[in-house]
């Protein structure tokens, strides 16, 4: 990007936009306002970089072209062929354009054209915190945008007695096998989130099993 305006890309940004495609695009990493383009082009999402507490980074441009921030303060990335630790809006805005194809591939867009834009925009919009100064409506949630939480995006293993066998609640299949051999017993539970059920044969668990820890919280 800079400082030059160009009407002609202006045109196709717009154009873009219009077709309902998201054209995202660092906002610049000279720590003033001033409009670089195409960032500050209409129908352009422009990212600004936040640091480790949501803020935005000191080398990053701000104003009133941005509209989201993203960490883009010291990531491990991919760098000259190898990783490194790396700052830049340039490794930011490509978090934002992951989060549009999540959104995307999640059938929950509606519309079509610059609709089907602003209705990704609208959902990342609500999910947004950590607002500083100079990141627009800040940095945007991607489970809150697709309407998940921490229950629904963890499974939980479903309650079971303590009998052997197979049990089922909704989606989540559970085995539970009891070792009574010895005075100490040990209730083993192994669950699968794929939908296929578990079965243990011969010593070798179904494919997709796992087994729970019940010290996780």
């Amino acid at each position: 990007g800079g400082m030059h305006y160009s009407e002609y890309y202006e045109s196709a940004v717009e154009y873009a936009y219009k077709s309902g495609i998201a054209i995202v695009c660092s906002a610049g990493n000279s720590g003033s306002s001033s409009a670089v383009y195409p960032a500050a082009y209409t129908g352009a999402i422009s990212v600004a970089s936040t640091n480790k507490v949501n803020e935005r980074s000191t080398f990053s441009n701000y104003g009133i072209s941005v509209r989201y921030g993203a960490p883009g303060d010291g990531v491990y990335a991919p760098y000259n062929g190898t990783y490194s630790s790396v700052s830049g809006t340039s490794f930011a805005a490509p978090v934002i354009s992951g989060m549009i194809a999540d959104i995307l591939s999640s059938g929950k867009v509606s519309g079509t054209g610059a609709g089907r834009v602003n209705s990704i925009l609208s959902m990342l919009d609500k999910s947004c915190s950590g607002s500083s100064i100079g990141t627009g409506k800040g940095v945007p949630d991607l489970a809150l945008a697709l309407g998940l939480d921490t229950n629904s995006a963890t499974p939980s293993v479903p309650k079971a007695s303590l009998a052997s066998g197979t049990y089922t609640e909704e989606d989540l299949t559970v085995e539970l096998a009891t070792d009574n051999s010895g005075s100490n017993r040990e209730d083993i539970i192994f669950y699968s989130d794929n939908g296929l059920p578990v079965t243990f044969s011969g010593g070798v668990l179904s494919f997709g099993a796992k087994r729970y820890d019940n010290t996780e919280k």
